[in-house]
């Protein structure tokens, strides 16, 4: 009897076992929903590979088990516990999405009511900061990020999200565009955590001068949290005792010995920056959390900044390599970038969207451009692809050899283009249709001088751009170039070349 009745429950057990794994294997048909941890975890140990439908995540806050998946049809992630995707490495199909009769894959519009295939919905994580997990996802049409109050970094979505892709990122901490996805201009919200936590408020009314290292420990020691004012800064060699400092109207940092700013990585509001003469400095790391205001606007021509602020001037700094530091600045009013011997790029400025101009008349403008004058090692205007500018100064920049990194300016109030000695082309002005100026609400004529570059032949660029008024002689200088075309010359396919 007990051998009967210990063969009868060591048989159940089996069938038992037996059913819990029927589904097991390669391959799983139909859809799956997972509630709790427990049920991921046992979902797991069948080490499925392709589930031919949908998986419905919920109340979990693990993902390794499913680290064997490579194929669904569609992904929901709602309501969880996660942090972040890992344990989603090896995904990389979201199967089912058709071609339509041009060879490209479908669009929203063209799925009918978006069937199941081929989406991801991540929805109401409220401890999910990142999309760590995605990184090889691919092919993906239906998109759908929304209200995960923590989430801000997307950077396993950045690249090719096509234009017939249905996207939706909204109610996150951080909402990038397709375009700065795909562009890859901005993935994420730049976060320093270790300044998150709560501060208490200890502000400054008035321009604060330190010339020593003395004076910039003792007034480390005040705990001042925010400075209403001039916070100038010169003759010490770092900035420890600033750690504290989260807003300052302008800050000058000049002739010091510093090698970095790492001591301002706390700092978040700033209207104006100015780091000039400070031979040791190789990096600007420090300001990565930086912005300076939005400022009112209602047309490009007309953008105001209060109280003349939105300037940054980047001068004589011989060790400086790059401008990393400088990514979340995207409203100014002047920018000067000078006399930096070792600057290779300025691609930190690439979601810098408007440099104003409130319509000066002058040739040399005393506010509202962009200058970039004396780099000798930088080799492009890369970083500058999304901005728009009224007055531009590229001058003395030897190993310049076009203008590529400007294809967003449609419209130039003043062009000058000198003494750049390996410059063989003016191409990045593509886009450039008209060189005119305003004065009040007249339209006056723009200026166009671009002289002594000794090796520049190629201006086409220039040949359907509209100058407003014939140019006269005092506002189109083309000379000291390898080739100097009449403005009648210019204007023609065979005349813009030589």
């Amino acid at each position: 009897m007990r051998h009967f009745l210990f063969s009868t429950l060591v048989l159940l057990a089996f069938s038992c076992a037996n059913d819990e794994q029927s589904d097991c294997g390669y391959l799983h048909k139909g859809d799956i929903t997972i509630t709790s941890q427990i049920e991921l975890n046992n979902l797991g140990r069948c080490n499925h590979r392709i589930i031919e439908g949908a998986i419905r995540l919920s109340g979990v806050t693990d993902l390794t088990p499913l680290e064997n998946l490579v194929q669904v049809q569609s992904l929901y992630i709602f309501d969880t516990g996660l942090k972040n995707l890992n344990g989603l490495e090896n995904l990389n199909i979201l199967a089912g999405r058709e071609l339509n009769q041009y060879g490209n894959y479908k669009g929203p519009n063209e799925i009918g009511n978006y069937h199941e295939e081929g989406r991801i919905e991540i929805r109401r994580n409220n401890e999910l900061y990142s999309l760590e997990g995605l990184s090889n996802l691919i092919n993906i049409p239906i998109i759908t990020v929304s209200n995960n109050v923590k989430l801000y970094d997307f950077c396993e979505l950045s690249g090719d999200i096509e234009d017939n892709v249905h996207y939706v990122v909204e109610g996150n901490e951080f909402n990038p565009t397709r375009d700065q996805l795909r562009g890859q201009i901005q993935c994420k919200k730049l976060k320093n955590e270790n300044c998150d936590q709560d501060f208490e408020e200890h502000l400054f009314i008035g321009d604060v001068n330190i010339t020593n290292l003395q004076e910039l420990i003792d007034f480390g020691t005040l705990n001042y949290s925010t400075i209403e004012g001039t916070l100038s800064i010169t003759n010490v060699n770092n900035l420890n005792g600033l750690e504290g400092i989260r807003m300052v109207t302008n800050l000058k940092i000049s002739d010091t010995n510093i090698t970095n700013l790492d001591a301002l990585q706390c700092l978040t509001d700033i209207n104006s920056i100015e780091i000039i003469n400070n031979p040791f400095l190789e990096n600007i790391k420090g300001l990565m959390y930086a912005n300076i205001s939005e400022p009112n606007v209602f047309d490009f021509d007309i953008i105001e900044f209060e109280n003349e602020s939105g300037y940054l001037v980047i001068r004589n700094n011989d060790a400086l390599v790059n401008l990393e530091g400088l990514e979340k600045i995207e409203y100014l009013k002047t920018v000067l970038i000078k006399d930096n011997d070792a600057l290779v790029s300025i691609e930190a400025l690439s979601n810098l969207i408007f440099i104003s101009n409130p319509g000066r008349d002058s040739e040399y403008p005393d506010g509202d451009y962009l200058k970039i004058i004396n780099n000798d090692a930088l080799l492009s205007l890369k970083g500058l692809d999304n901005t728009k500018v009224n007055h531009i100064y590229i001058h003395e920049n030897d190993a310049l050899t076009n203008l590529e990194g400007l294809s967003s300016i449609t419209h130039l109030g003043l062009l000058s283009v000198k003494n750049n000695s390996n410059m063989i082309s003016l191409d990045g002005l593509n886009n450039l249709n008209e060189i005119s100026a305003y004065y009040d609400s007249y339209e006056i004529r723009g200026h166009t001088i671009i002289v002594n570059n000794t090796l520049l032949r190629d201006f086409c660029v220039l040949k359907d751009v509209y100058f407003f008024d014939y140019p006269s002689e005092d506002y189109y200088q083309l000379t000291g170039n390898a080739y100097n075309p009449s403005y009648s010359q210019l204007i023609t396919t065979a005349g813009c070349y030589n």
